[in-house]
């Protein structure tokens, strides 16, 4: 459909695309797709069900699937699926080609010109989010630092940063007479999954719902947290651990930069930084292979074909063997500037091949689960499955505490904030964690009670 348009010429709409009140010159429309009130669109594609409008100034760009533009200004870019600009922003020379970003109002993504030759550009990973007012210097890479947040009002220098889940913010001005951190920015590896995992939790429901595009499934249909995301959290747990320490400081007055670290980019790491970044990276890894852990004890008692406990100890037992391939997936050093693997290259589509790669990790985590240890296969098997439920109720906690600490603040700032805001408790975000969580204990206190029943039955059997 085309409606109220000065201008429209050499273009394509496929079924159910619209341009209204609008300005487009070669650009080519999919399924679903519109453009709307006053924006003006030319050499742009737009992928299934992605909008533009109202206002917004979009040019020589592909905008990927459920993708929406409002208000904003695209040059030369590459935007891939669930990404929205909803405000008044600038974004050019932007390769983001796995989206689920959002670029917040005033932010400039786009100092891509030297005073030479406008030949920068910026690679933005999955899940990054621009904060208010952000002022981005090219060349920026942040293509490995999956789901981190860029604060509100940070001017980032050119730099590769590689810590998945990360926040940048201002550096402390307690630190200020340091010369190795003065004008730098602070980095907190993981804090995501510590101080604000209600947001990944709510980002995976988001994207389930908003996902309205039919034909593009296998491109903007992945999971978070799955087998990339996790080896590059193993990675940056191992360096973190790894890093050495400067002997002139101790404690918490330790901080730490590229020289030290290269994958922290252009800005300063604490020393509290780093030992949260260490357990926030850890929890989750162990959460990814424990639950896999899980879910392949369940196909052991649900296929029926479990009936002693010598059987079951055996078949633990080859469960846990190492595979006869190792399926993690190999990382880059940050000596070399690349892309991550994309989801639709990591090839572990199947349970089987997902198991592998999850018992891979889980035998690097945890070396005492080798077979032929002194304590027996069933006990590693209970405190493994204990640790699953203790680290999952405190992710529950901690997703409840992020919302919580919102409803807090709102509530002591504004006049009756309670009455038109959902709170943590009756959040569905929090409810659906809650469930899951629930679900996880209900499994696994039935895959112990059904071995201890046949511990029981072994031992009655060898009393006879």
């Amino acid at each position: 459909m085309i409606e109220s348009c000065s201008s429209i010429s050499n273009s394509i709409l496929l079924p159910c695309a619209s341009i209204r009140n609008s300005t487009a010159t070669a650009s080519y429309l999919q399924w679903d797709c519109s453009i709307s009130d006053n924006s003006t669109v030319s050499n742009t594609i737009l992928m299934e069900c992605s909008t533009i409008g109202p206002h917004s100034v979009v040019a020589s760009t592909v905008l990927g699937p459920d993708s929406h533009v409002s208000c904003g200004e695209i040059h030369c870019s590459l935007i891939g699926p669930n990404t929205n600009s909803h405000h008044q922003s600038l974004l050019i020379s932007a390769l983001w080609p796995m989206g689920r970003g959002n670029v917040g109002y005033g932010s400039n993504i786009g100092s891509n010109h030297t005073g030479r030759i406008p030949d920068q550009e910026c690679t933005i990973g999955e899940g990054i989010f621009w904060g208010l007012g952000c002022v981005i210097k090219f060349p920026v890479d942040l293509s490995r630092a999956f789901y981190s947040v860029v604060a509100a009002g940070i001017q980032l220098p050119p730099q590769r940063c590689s810590m998945p889940f990360c926040l940048i913010m201002e550096g402390s001005s307690s630190k200020k007479d340091d010369n190795e951190v003065l004008g730098r920015n602070e980095i907190v590896p993981g804090w995501i999954l510590k101080s604000s995992p209600y947001t990944i939790v709510r980002s995976e429901v988001k994207f389930k719902n908003r996902r309205k595009a039919k034909r593009h499934g296998f491109y903007c249909g992945w999971m978070i947290i799955r087998p990339t995301i996790v080896d590059s959290c193993v990675e940056a747990r191992n360096l973190l651990k790894a890093v050495a320490k400067k002997q002139d400081q101790v404690g918490a007055d330790l901080v730490y930069t590229e020289s030290q670290l290269p994958q922290l980019g252009s800005n300063y790491m604490t020393e509290r930084g780093r030992k949260l970044g260490i357990d926030t990276y850890t929890n989750l890894i162990l959460r990814y292979v424990l639950q896999g852990l899980l879910q392949q004890v369940i196909l052991l008692q649900a296929n029926g074909k479990v009936k002693s406990r010598n059987e079951l100890k055996n078949r633990l037992e080859a469960l846990l063997q190492k595979p006869s391939s190792n399926k993690m997936i190999a990382v880059t050093t940050h000596d070399k500037a690349s892309w991550p693997l994309m989801p639709w290259e990591e090839e572990l589509n199947d349970l089987e091949s997902l198991w592998d790669h999850q018992r891979s990790i889980l035998q690097l985590e945890i070396p005492y689960i080798a077979v032929g240890g002194e304590a027996s296969i069933f006990t590693h098997l209970k405190v493994l499955l204990g640790k699953l439920v203790s680290l999952e109720q405190s992710h529950a906690a901690q997703v409840y505490k992020s919302k919580q600490r919102d409803d807090l603040r709102g509530t002591s700032i504004i006049p009756d904030y309670r009455s038109v805001h959902t709170m943590a408790e009756d959040d569905d975000v929090i409810k659906l964690t809650n469930t899951r969580t629930k679900d996880t204990v209900e499994r696994v206190t039935d895959v112990l009670r059904f071995y201890d029943g046949l511990e029981l039955d072994h031992e009655r059997r060898s009393r006879l």
